[in-house]
Order: structure tokens, then sequence, then C-alpha cells
């Protein structure tokens, strides 16, 4: 058992300042990143699985799916884009650095903002229940971001503070325990090994397997002390895999919910995604070393619209209820049979309700030779 804690010992210290994975690689000299093909698979496995589960049982072909899923994507990735250079326009020197998401920098808030236009707008056009789509699409949209959080870590970016192991980071401890012999701190500053075991330590012990642990060695992360940035290498706390598996937690919820839960009505998923996602995302914003901020000041554009949209959410689950809005419940549309989202098409039981009313009217009408 002593043999078998010392081994692990001596392997904690071999890889205390691990290699990052690499963040892509090059087909006939053009860079292809995990990032992008991390994005486009979260995307493709939630469509595939809306088709195939609801999507296809209530009529809607996969033409339909595959063109919504491409326009989708492009209008995404450009309100995503634009939303980022908005309040980020450092650096920016012509129309293609704005446009380019290659040179990094995308804002989920912006790809939701152009999602919310883009889905009434396919709806019109192809003659598509907006209501129904949108109770298929919003948890396999949170889904996506599940999925999508996971290139932010290939990329080692969106990461949290400094894991504290030392019982309270501060500029004059680590100046106190600074490698450099004249106890100046370096640039970036690269925590002592024991520092650096106790950071492992604790990642262990919150059950994180090796390969994300790894990872989160930044060699060029930084923390705020006194309100100086100081840059140091060392583990930082993941804050994508928090947000993703709360995320994941709420997709949960809205699919077994929406089965169960006999008022959870089309469309409701709208209401409890802004809640959910605006909960989440101001909390991990608190962690978070890289925010958006308004202007120079301190507000983080992020939790201001967390805010936004847990009152928005909370107002269409209202309001709907107040003004009994179709209300629908999922399970009668999505676990029985009879039922489309294409507006063009006449389900057996509207067929059965329109010969009923063509009867009444045939006995109502009178008979000519009885006049």
């Amino acid at each position: 058992m002593q043999l078998a804690k010392l081994f692990n010992f001596f392997m904690a210290l071999a890889n205390l300042k691990p290699e990052p994975y690499k963040q892509g690689f090059e087909i006939f000299g053009i860079e292809i990143r995990f990032y992008a093909i991390i994005i486009l698979s979260g995307a493709v496995l939630a469509t595939t699985y809306g088709y195939l589960r609801f999507a296809k049982k209530l009529n809607m072909s996969s033409d339909l799916v595959l063109e919504g899923l491409a326009f989708g994507l492009l209008f995404g990735i450009i309100g995503a884009r634009l939303y980022y250079v908005l309040f980020e326009h450092e650096g920016l020197n012509s129309f293609w650095d704005i446009i380019n998401p290659r040179s990094g920098g995308l804002a989920i808030h912006g790809a939701i903002f152009a999602t919310a236009i883009y889905i009434p707008v396919y709806c019109k056009i192809k003659k598509i229940d907006i209501l129904i789509l949108v109770e298929i699409a919003v948890p396999l949209f949170m889904f996506a971001q599940v999925v999508g959080r996971w290139g932010n870590f290939m990329n080692q970016e969106a990461f949290g503070p400094l894991i504290d192991s030392i019982g309270g980071l501060t500029k004059e401890n680590i100046q106190a325990t600074a490698i450099a012999g004249n106890g100046t701190i370096t640039n970036p500053y690269i925590l002592p090994d024991e520092i650096l075991l106790a950071q492992r330590t604790f990642m262990h012990k919150c059950l994180m397997p090796d390969f994300i642990v790894n990872q989160m060695y930044i060699e060029d992360g930084w923390i705020l002390l006194n309100g100086e940035t100081i840059y140091i290498s060392g583990y930082y706390h993941p804050t994508f895999l928090y947000e993703s598996m709360m995320n994941l937690a709420f997709v949960i919820f809205m699919l077994v919910g929406r089965k169960h839960i006999k008022k959870y009505y089309i469309g409701d998923s709208l209401g409890i995604y802004l809640i959910a996602y605006g909960f989440v995302r101001f909390i991990i914003e608190i962690l978070r070393t890289d925010p958006l901020t308004i202007g120079n000041t301190n507000i983080k554009i992020a939790q201001v619209m967390s805010i936004l949209f847990i009152l928005l959410g909370l107002a269409l689950l209202i309001l709907r209820r107040v003004f009994k809005y179709r209300l629908i419940p999922c399970h009668e549309m999505f676990y029985e049979d009879g039922h489309t989202m294409m507006l063009t098409d006449v389900t057996p039981k509207e067929e059965e309700v329109e010969e009923k009313e063509e009867d009444k009217k045939d006995t109502d009408t009178p008979n000519d030779e009885n006049v």
C-alpha cells in the first residue's frame, strides 16, 4: 500500500508540468482546429437526435432539417462573432478581422440572439409550427453547448481562477516562495513543485481524470492580485467543465420533464432554458478570468445578460399560463400519434373534425323537396 502511494507520488511529480494537447492538425496545408470539429460535432449530434426522435415522427423531412442546420450554423457563427467584436474590438484593423472567427473570439450570447432571429423567419418561409420546433430545438441547442464547451478545453481558454492550494494566494506569499534567487516574481511566475503537486491533488480529490488535470496546467495563465495582473504558470479551475456539466443536468431535466410532467407545455423549454442558462452563466462568470466587460467598468456583460435571460424566461412561463396560449402538453404532442409540425399537413384528428363539421352542415342544410 505504501509502495503504491510512493509510486503515485513520483508519477505525479513527473506530470507536474504536462504538455498541452495540440489544438488541431493540417490537411493539404489547411489547419483544422479541434475547436471547430467539437462545435460542429455537438450541433450534428443534437440535430440528428432531434430529427430521429421527434421531427421525423411529426412529418418534418430530412431535407428541411439539413437545410435548417446549415443556415442555422452559419447565422449562429456570424452572430457569435459580431457579438464578441462589439465588446472586444482591439486589434481589429479590417473588415476581414471583424468577421473572421479564426482570429479568435466567439460569444454564445451572439449565437443565441442570431438563432432567435433566424428560427421565426425559417419557420415562416417553410411553414413549420414554430412552437413545436422551438420545443424540439431548445434542449438540443443546450446539448450542443454541453459538447461545444470542450472546444475551450482543447484551446486552454475560458478557464477560471488559479487553484488555491496554499491557504490564500497573495502577492506577498507568492513573492516569498519565488523560485528566483532574488525573490522577485518572474513573468510568468512558475509555482514551486510542492504547490503544483497540491493543486493536482486537489483536482484528483474532485474526481477529475488526468486528461483534464493535465490540460488545466496553463503556462500563460493570469490572476488579479490587488488590482494587478500577475502571470502565473499553474493549474486553473476548469470552468468549461463546470458549465458543461450544469448544462447537461438541465438538458436531462427538460427531456425527462416534458415526458412525465403533465403541465409541461409545448414551448416551455424556451423559458426553462433562459432561466437555466442565465443561472449557470451568472455563476460561471464569477469564476471566469477573461470576461467581456462594459467599457472600462468591471461590469460583466454575460452577467447582465444572465439576469435579463432569467427575467424573460420567468415572464414567458407565467404569461402564457395567464393568457392560456396554446397549452398543449409535450407528452401529447411527442408521445401520441396523429400530430404534425408542418402547417401545410392535416393530421388524422383534424380530418375527423373536418368530416364531422361537413356532416353537420349537410344535416343542417334544408332539403329542396321539403321547402
